[in-house]
């Protein structure tokens, strides 16, 4: 991304998730060997001054954003602020703090797609919106883990709904809903589950 600081051990946890397969990804194929490899618990990745970046396009208000929200060891309050900004309730209007281990999952699918932009089609969400959406839209659980901030709804262009669905499986920081009509894929931080 256009505003990475990378040093030599900036680059050991993105250097690990693109030897992991990402050809067989894209592809939708996982092979048993990168699924061994993403099974490699991520405390085992060196972690060092490493930058986390995400570029995000927010598909209900069409925004975009770019920006580095971890670096040298620590969260960059400003681009974190930003982030929970840009992944608010729309409907509302209403941000909320965003769990950081959902914002590295997105950083790490980025790196695994090969540094493809992803789309949010939900982020954070009111009670109000939450009990909206689950009166009128199947799938929607009454005490969603959107309301707490630790879930996201995406997509990634170019890139089958199967194949992301996957990598979040194997990645297993939570749970992983596949909704393939709609064409995106939930991810969170709560318990690893999948539906």
């Amino acid at each position: 991304m256009t505003n990475d600081i990378i040093s030599p051990s900036d680059t050991s946890r993105r250097d690990f998730l693109k030897k992991i397969g990402l050809a067989t990804a894209t592809a939708g194929l996982i092979t048993q060997p990168a699924f061994s490899a993403l099974a490699m618990p991520q405390s085992r990745v060196k972690m060092g001054g490493e930058c986390r970046d995400v570029c995000l396009y927010n598909a209900n208000t069409r925004e975009s954003i770019n920006t580095v929200f971890y670096a040298h060891g620590e969260y960059n309050k400003q681009s974190f602020n930003q982030l929970c900004h840009f992944l608010r309730d729309c409907r509302e209007n209403q941000a909320h703090w965003m769990d950081p281990r959902v914002l590295t999952l997105l950083y790490d699918m980025q790196t695994i797609f090969d540094r493809r932009q992803i789309h949010v089609i939900s982020g954070y969400r009111t009670a109000r919106t939450n009990a909206m959406l689950s009166r009128t839209t199947r799938g929607v659980a009454k005490d969603s883990f959107h309301m707490r901030g630790q879930a996201i709804d995406i997509r990634i262009p170019g890139i089958e709904t199967s194949a992301v669905r996957d990598v979040a499986k194997i990645l297993g920081v939570g749970g992983v809903g596949y909704y393939p009509a709609s064409h995106f894929v939930h991810v969170d931080t709560g318990p690893v589950r999948t539906w």
